[in-house]
């Protein structure tokens, strides 16, 4: 479950977002990773690189009325709280993910498929999407898989390093290609570099570490 509400200023001071995104987007990555997955999320299609070929991103949609209509039925409110409850969720979804991701979810360019969930009954827009899925899977580069399998290393070397209480928000660049990782920061020097090395060897489908570094130690965390 992900919160789609619009962050408050006390939100911000009581939650480390960094840490939240990173570790979702490391929990993102690692299921789309084993194929044959199909997650649900208003901001789902964002968090996937675009280098990645054979993911659909897709976005539904549905008239207003249609959605008020839903909402007063499964909620039991009146066309005007549910009216308001449309659009304050809308707005929510869009606050909170632009805040988060900087992008708007509403920008079609996102998607590869937009789909009005009241245009042909249900079956139908189904067998549309199973199709569909199976075209872009076929069409896409030959290296779409390696590409999505080094992102989900990189999201879980991440993960690894923010969890690590020695560690945690050091500014440190990370990069995978076919399993080789490469750490890049200015607080890569002993003894901090074994550190480092250690924790990402321990991370699932790493081959190989390579440490590439220059200046201060990073300094240890209080508390």
């Amino acid at each position: 479950m992900f919160d789609t509400r619009e962050p408050h200023f006390w939100d911000w001071l009581t939650t480390d977002t960094t840490r939240l995104l990173t570790y979702f987007h490391a929990v993102i990555l690692k299921h789309l990773a084993q194929d044959q997955v199909v997650l649900v999320s208003h901001s789902m299609p964002l968090w996937v690189p675009r280098s990645v070929g054979h993911v659909l991103r897709m976005r539904t949609v549905a008239p207003i009325e249609v959605r008020m209509q839903r909402v007063m039925h499964e909620e039991r409110l009146s066309a005007r709280q549910a009216e308001h409850r449309v659009h304050e969720s809308d707005r929510e979804i869009q606050a909170r993910v632009r805040s988060m991701l900087e992008v708007d979810v509403e920008d079609p360019q996102h998607y590869d498929l937009m789909l009005n969930t009241t245009s042909a009954p249900l079956e139908t827009l189904a067998a549309v999407v199973i199709d569909y899925a199976r075209a872009v899977a076929k069409s896409c580069p030959a290296d779409s898989g390696i590409l999505l399998n080094d992102a989900c290393i990189t999201s879980q070397v991440r993960a690894a390093l923010m969890v690590h209480p020695k560690i945690g928000h050091a500014p440190l660049e990370v990069t995978s290609s076919i399993g080789a990782v490469t750490i890049t920061g200015e607080s890569l020097v002993p003894p901090w570099d074994r550190l480092v090395r250690d924790v990402v060897a321990q991370v699932e489908g790493v081959a190989s570490v390579k440490l590439e570094a220059d200046g201060p130690s990073i300094p240890p965390r209080m508390g």
